[in-house]
C-alpha cells in the first residue's frame, strides 16, 4: 500500500524530471478562491520570473499572443463549468521570440458533479521533434500516475466504443478483441442496464457528472471505480468525444493536483494484452 506521503513526494519528483526537459510546466486552478498555482516550469515558458509576477489568470492571458487571446479566454470561462477545451496558442517571450504551446487539463469536481479546480499541463510544440519528445512525456506521466494509484484517463467518443486505452486492457486482462465483442466484457451483468441506458445518456448530455461503477480485474476481483466526465469543445467550440478521469472509489482528490490513497496495488503487466493503434487518444 502506498502512503501519501510517498505519493505526494512520487508525483513532485515525476513532474521535477519533466519539466528538466525544459518543454512543459504545470499549474492548478481552485474556482472558489481564485488561487493559481504555477510550476517554474511554466514560467519558463510563458517568459516570466518566478517571485516577480504572481499566478493569476490576467499574468497567464497577458503572456498570451493578443491574437490567440480570446479563443484561451473562452476555453478558460468554459473549464469553470467543467467543459473542456484544449488549445494550441503562441506566447511572446521577453526577446520577441514565439513560441507555439499546447494546453492540456483536467477538471475536478465535487461529488455532486459540481466543477471546483482545474489543473492542467502545458507543453511547447513550436517543432515536430519537440512534439514528439512532449508526447512521450506525457505517456510517461500517465504511466506513472497508473502504477502508482491505478487511476486512468479516455476519451469516450459515443459511436464506436474504440480505441480502449491500454490501461483498461492491462487492469482487466483482456484482449482487444474480447471488447470489441462485448464492450462491457470488464462490467458486472447486473451493472449493464445501468451502462446501457442512463450512463450512455449522460455522456450524450454535454455536461459534466461523476458515476461509480465496478470494474473487474485480470485477477477477477472486483474494484469500485469513479468516473468523472467532462465534455471537450473542438477548436470551433462544437463538441467533440469527451474526456473522463478513472479512478479507484478509495482515492479522494482533496485539491486540484492533490490525491490520497487507500488500498491500490498496482496490477502486474498482462502480456497477452493487444493494445490499440491509437491507445492515446482511446477509451
Amino acid at each position: 500500500m502506498a502512503s501519501t506521503a510517498r505519493l505526494a513526494f512520487s508525483s513532485r519528483e515525476m513532474l521535477r524530471r519533466i519539466e528538466s526537459f525544459g518543454l512543459t510546466g504545470n499549474w492548478g486552478w481552485t474556482f472558489a478562491t481564485e488561487a493559481h498555482v504555477w510550476s517554474p516550469g511554466l514560467f519558463r515558458l510563458l517568459g516570466l520570473e518566478p517571485g516577480i509576477v504572481r499566478p493569476s489568470l490576467g499574468a497567464f492571458l497577458a503572456a498570451i499572443h493578443p491574437a490567440d487571446r480570446p479563443s484561451v479566454e473562452l476555453a478558460l470561462g468554459t473549464m469553470r463549468e467543467g467543459i473542456l477545451s484544449d488549445r494550441r496558442f503562441r506566447v511572446i517571450g521577453p526577446d520577441g521570440s514565439v513560441r507555439t504551446l499546447l494546453g492540456h487539463s483536467e477538471t475536478y469536481h465535487a461529488p455532486d458533479g459540481r466543477p471546483i479546480g482545474a489543473a492542467g499541463l502545458v507543453i511547447d510544440i513550436s517543432d515536430r521533434e519537440r512534439i514528439g519528445q512532449a508526447r512521450e512525456i506525457e505517456l510517461r506521466r500517465r504511466r506513472s500516475l497508473f502504477q502508482e494509484t491505478g487511476a486512468y484517463f479516455a476519451h469516450i467518443p459515443l459511436d464506436p466504443f474504440d480505441p480502449y486505452p491500454p490501461e483498461l486492457l492491462e487492469l482487466t486482462g483482456r484482449r482487444l478483441e474480447a471488447f470489441h465483442d462485448d464492450w462491457l466484457c470488464a462490467i458486472p451483468a447486473e451493472e449493464h442496464g445501468y451502462w446501457n441506458g442512463p450512463l450512455v445518456q449522460s455522456w450524450a448530455g454535454n455536461r459534466p457528472f461523476t458515476y461509480l461503477y465496478t470494474q473487474i480485474l485480470g485477477s477477477g476481483e472486483r474494484v469500485r471505480y469513479r468516473g468523472t466526465f467532462a465534455p471537450v469543445l473542438d477548436a470551433t467550440g462544437g463538441s467533440a468525444p469527451g474526456r473522463a478521469t478513472l479512478v479507484p472509489s478509495g482515492c479522494r482528490s482533496g485539491r486540484p493536483g492533490g490525491s490520497s490513497l487507500k488500498g491500490w496495488r498496482a496490477p502486474s503487466p498482462v502480456g497477452t494484452c493487444v493494445r490499440p493503434a491509437r491507445s492515446s487518444t482511446g477509451r
